[in-house]
């Protein structure tokens, strides 16, 4: 009496190791299926099961088997260029200098920093000879004025009456005059040399020599886009990044050193290096209505972000790589802001300079074929198949979901081959065929594991079939 058999797939579970290019896993045994009975006289049928998995339930959850039906649908065949996030030349990156001599003592912000213009960075005492005898004369001439005004007021009553006072009154006016003219000059000295507006009224105000200096966040009439992240610790919008601090408490520093820099992320650049056989379709792609994507971050951390376009192709070549240059703008978000028991802002953003890039650029559409995860397919030699659900009119079921877990018990999975018209690292696209129509349901995972599962319960054994009859 002939026995029915059942083959049982090798399962693929974590922890699987390969010895000698032999797959090792966790293999169900030869058996009959639990509840199936044997019926006097039941022939064996098997010709038309040749190379055919079963799977049960649990089989099929121990390796997370996903199923789907496949659809045609439109694929846009895209081409991946690498690239990376670099800075807007011009833009991005700023230096903060000292226009006087001086020594530093005080250092208000730290690198990381978020800061405005305006803000305070160093202090100074201010040591430069010029600039003391720039103010001295400043101050001197505000003294003549002071004493020009009282001589004026006193004269007025007397040159009234016409005579000498009158003259004299005049002559008065006419020095105001020059003095004047020469406080003015002396201010613009001052600007020169360092000072602001509001430093010289407070000289004038006062009239006191500035012995300290504060160095402030200059405006370089940036204006930067409010932050829409969720994250932030609070609305106000900074301008400014602080990134290095050049000097310390005590360092003496001279007009035109370096004090800090400072760094405006709210807006870069992915910069693209694209072969001369690739120009042509980042020109086609700016004269239609497609976009660019971008690929950032690696496994179960890439982000893909779509709606870009290219903003120029550099009219260079680079001469050791032999590529083209173009530049996509890349708005930045904020990612974290964080307050310091001071309340200074410490800001994070998403996208930073230096960061790695694809850049997938649309080709052409691929119309009434398959688009499948790449994790659908195997190949095998010269041949790609994919694992197609068998279906039966007496156990035919309606699909539960994706995954698979709502089915019946045990389900019957055929290699079939199919045509690859594309592929990258993540998605295939395969021709309608004979044995592949619109509607099937096909794994769409672990389709390398069934293979290998396949082929070790073919050879062995000794068994002569492949399935069990209905």
């Amino acid at each position: 009496m002939s026995v029915k058999r059942n083959i049982l797939v090798g399962l693929i579970a974590f922890g699987t190791v390969f010895s000698s290019g032999l797959l090792v896993g966790i293999i169900a045994p030869w058996g009959t299926p639990t509840g199936s009975t044997q019926t006097e006289g039941e022939e064996e049928t098997h010709d038309d099961h040749e190379n055919v998995l079963v799977l049960t339930k649990e089989q099929r959850e121990m390796i997370d088997l996903k199923m789907r039906r496949v659809i045609a649908a439109p694929y846009r065949k895209s081409s991946l260029i690498p690239g990376s996030v670099v800075e807007k030349p011009g833009r991005s990156s700023h230096i903060v200098s000292t226009t006087v001599n001086g020594i530093v003592t005080r250092v208000h912000a730290v690198p990381g920093q978020a800061v405005n213009p305006g803000d305070p960075l160093f202090d100074l005492q201010l040591t430069g000879e010029a600039l003391a005898t720039a103010q001295s004369e400043l101050l001197g001439i505000l003294k003549k004025l002071d004493i020009n005004q009282s001589e004026i007021e006193r004269l007025k009553p007397l040159a009234e009456s016409g005579g000498i006072a009158g003259k004299q009154k005049l002559e008065l006016e006419y020095t105001r005059k020059q003095l004047l003219g020469q406080r003015d000059v002396r201010s613009q000295e001052l600007l020169v040399r360092g000072l602001n507006n509001t430093q010289i009224d407070g000289i004038v105000s006062t009239g006191k020599l500035l012995r300290e200096f504060t160095v402030r966040v200059p405006d370089f009439n940036q204006q930067s886009p409010k932050s829409n992240s969720s994250k932030d610790v609070t609305q106000e919008s900074y301008l400014y990044t602080i990134e290095d601090l050049d000097v310390f408490p005590g360092k003496s520093v001279r007009p035109g050193d370096d004090l800090s820099h400072l760094a405006w992320h709210a807006e870069l650049y992915v910069e693209g290096q694209a072969f001369e056989d690739e120009i042509e379709n980042l020109i086609r792609l700016k004269a239609s209505e497609w976009d660019v994507t971008l690929q950032l971050g690696l496994g179960e951390y890439e982000e893909n972000v779509k709606g870009f376009e290219i903003l120029y192709i550099d009219n260079h070549v680079d001469e050791e790589s032999q590529t083209f240059r173009f530049y996509i703008p890349l708005k930045n978000d904020v990612l974290t802001e964080t307050l310091d028991r001071d309340g200074n802002v410490f800001r994070t953003w998403r996208y930073k300079p230096g960061q790695r890039v694809h850049i997938s650029i649309p080709v052409e559409v691929i119309e009434g074929h398959f688009p499948l995860p790449i994790t659908a397919i195997v190949d095998d030699g010269v041949n790609t198949f994919v694992f197609k659900r068998l279906q039966h009119d007496h156990t035919a079921e309606e699909e539960g979901d994706d995954h698979g877990h709502d089915h019946g018990s045990e389900l019957e999975f055929e290699p079939v081959p199919v045509k690859v018209l594309f592929r990258d690292s993540k998605t295939v696209v395969v021709a309608a065929g004979d044995q592949l129509n619109a509607g099937d349901s096909i794994a769409v995972n672990k389709a390398y594991q069934l293979q290998v599962a396949l082929k070790s319960d073919s050879g062995g054994g000794g068994h002569d079939h492949h399935g069990h009859s209905h």
